[in-house]
């Protein structure tokens, strides 16, 4: 988040887990949104919902809030054949290095007025996550797989990752994702 201090926190998700955990405890207030709200908040988390939920998220923001999305995992076979299938160039500049694969996502946030959309790998998952790493940003990628590595496995692991990275199938591959926008 741009800023650690959590408000008024509105979450679209299943009731159980860390994350409405740990925004209980860190949020000013928080209330898990189940049917129409009037109600206005800071901070709109969507966790494993789909690109209709994005409106009613956007009704509940204040002017200048922040939405999380943590994405539902990727099917990455579809995915691929979507790659395979030539449909890749229509990728805007900013995401070549996620080709594709959240156009639909990051379209939606657009029409609905979203801007400084980021998206964000959680490595190795959203419950056990002890990475965050910006996927928009070719430094942080770069960094997250020039670390130093000792053993076998995980220098396989390293060479895997790096062409996964070259060439475009990092964000086909991993599945734990989750964009964060502003709203204008």
């Amino acid at each position: 988040m741009p800023e650690p201090y959590l408000r008024r926190v509105a979450f679209f998700g299943p009731e159980r887990g860390t994350l409405p955990t740990a925004l209980k405890h860190f949020s000013e207030s928080f209330q898990i949104i189940s049917a129409d709200e009037n109600a206005k908040f800071d901070l709109a988390v969507l966790r494993l919902r789909d690109v209709p939920d994005l409106a009613k998220a956007n009704k509940l923001l204040v002017s200048g809030g922040f939405l999380y999305w943590e994405m539902k995992p990727v099917n990455w076979a579809a995915a691929l054949r979507h790659r395979a299938n030539g449909k890749h160039d229509s990728t805007p500049k900013r995401w070549r290095r996620v080709p594709n694969l959240f156009d639909e996502h990051v379209g939606a946030l657009e029409r609905l007025g979203f801007q400084d959309i980021q998206l964000h790998w959680q490595r190795p998952n959203f419950d056990g996550c002890l990475e965050i790493i910006p996927m928009n940003e070719a430094t942080a990628l770069d960094y997250a797989f020039s670390r130093p590595r000792s053993d076998l496995a995980s220098r396989v692991k390293f060479l895997a990752g790096k062409v996964m990275m070259q060439t475009g199938l990092l964000a086909h591959l991993t599945p734990c994702f989750s964009l964060l926008a502003r709203k204008r």
